[in-house]
């Protein structure tokens, strides 16, 4: 919100001044900023930081293109995509098959299509884990650029979920980013 567009300016003041908080150099790296959000900070502002997410309005794929194209027909194409917009869709999206793959609505049945295998979504192939019911995601780190949108500079695919922090998939090898300079 409003006090992180704050920080990121005065971080590019702080730039300006000292060239070692540049963002190729001191990059800020966000967890929840997106596309829909770029528009309310003063331009340029952020450009160069960075911000993880399963989904980028840049991602390059037949599903996002066709995605973009139908959410541009139903709010209009200067309608931004973030990645819990997409994220809500592809939920609805998959609940929607499991319910006409089970022909039913109960519970039970529609987790036990959901189960059943992976399901391809805007945020590419879903699986929900039978455990946790938590989808396993995509990882993508994007970097702002001058036109208030991302560029996908890591892309890592879909990671296990651990929501309850119980370290049940301790035994499974977890992806780390690697920052190289």
């Amino acid at each position: 919100g409003p006090s992180s567009y704050a920080f990121l300016a005065a971080v590019r003041r702080l730039a300006d001044r000292d060239p070692a908080f540049a963002p190729e150099r001191c990059p800020v790296l966000s967890c929840d900023l997106t596309e829909c959000e770029l528009g309310e900070i003063e331009p340029g502002t952020a450009v160069g930081q960075l911000s993880t997410a399963s989904y980028f309005e840049s991602l390059a794929s037949l599903e996002n293109r066709i995605f973009k194209q139908r959410v541009a027909a139903r709010f209009g194409t200067g309608r931004r995509v973030s990645s819990f917009f997409a994220g809500a869709y592809a939920a609805v999206k998959l609940c929607a098959e499991a319910i006409t793959e089970a022909n039913r609505d109960d519970p039970a049945s529609v987790r036990g299509f959901l189960h059943a295998r992976p399901r391809q979504t805007v945020l590419g192939p879903l699986a929900i884990d039978p455990r946790t019911n938590h989808a396993a995601l995509p990882f993508h780190l994007g970097r702002i650029n001058e036109q208030s949108g991302f560029d996908v500079i890591a892309s890592h695919g879909a990671i296990v979920a651990d929501p309850y922090l119980v370290g049940t998939l301790a035994s499974q090898p977890v992806p780390h980013l690697r920052i190289v300079q």
